[in-house]
């Protein structure tokens, strides 16, 4: 009994020492309650070939999967990170234990904590760049989402990129929501498709023959509203100076 006791303690030691070694790194899941509901909340944090640390983010409801994490800034026993750049709460984890984490951000209705327990090993998805997108399609696009409660309006921005790709992103200026990355946009002749992880939404449009309009279909949360987005006018050309 005396042997198996020892075994036990070295083996507990082992453990904790790997799980020391890995610091953050890992697979963190939990729940959090929020506007009335338990959200089941993943990240997944892990160094790359060149140390620099990567996370990302997922979320059920509404099947937000492997968004990846900005500002990421890991700190001895803390992480810190926002889901959305330059805007949306902060969200700060502290590590209790070498398989528990305390995490907390503050929202318009108060601030949320909610504990995260390691479960397994950091898997850090990368999403794959979406190929460029023609010239008339390129450009910022603005619409409105009719919604319950009002007009939502909606801005997308497309830009390609040298490498052969497209930066993509949405704003959502009500909702004081700006650089939402936007992915897997595919345009197939006058055929537009996009998703929007960090929200779980997507969209299926159909450009006119003038490039000026976008007729299709906003999809999130297991419902669809109708979206129309158009190119704003150029901007008038400055005026010529008197003579």
């Amino acid at each position: 009994m005396r042997f198996i006791f020892c075994v036990l303690k070295l083996t507990a030691a082992i453990l904790l020492a790997s799980a020391l070694a890995f610091g953050q790194a890992g697979r963190w899941e939990g729940t959090v309650q929020a506007g009335g509901q338990e959200l089941q909340i993943g990240l997944d944090f892990a160094k790359d070939d060149k140390g620099a640390w990567n996370g990302t983010f997922s979320q059920t409801p509404p099947g937000i999967r492997d968004v990846p994490v900005v500002e990421l800034k890991v700190e001895d026993k803390t992480v810190k990170f926002h889901i959305v750049s330059g805007s949306g709460p902060e969200f700060v984890c502290k590590m209790g234990t070498p398989t528990a984490m305390n995490c907390s951000l503050n929202t318009p209705n108060g601030a949320v904590t909610f504990d995260l327990k390691r479960t397994g090993d950091g898997k850090v998805a990368t999403q794959k760049p979406s190929p460029a997108v023609s010239k008339v399609l390129e450009g910022d696009w603005e619409g409105s989402l009719e919604t319950p409660q009002g007009g939502l309006k909606i801005v997308m921005h497309f830009k390609n990129q040298p490498d052969g790709t497209v930066k993509a992103t949405l704003d959502s200026p009500i909702q004081g929501a700006t650089g939402l990355a936007m992915s897997e946009i595919t345009q197939k002749e006058l055929a537009v498709e996009l998703k929007v992880p960090v929200v779980g939404g997507s969209y299926k449009g159909t450009l006119n023959k003038e490039g000026t309009q976008i007729t299709g279909e906003w999809s999130q949360g297991g419902g669809t509203l109708a979206l129309v987005m158009r190119k704003p006018a150029p901007p008038a050309p400055p005026a010529a100076p008197a003579k």
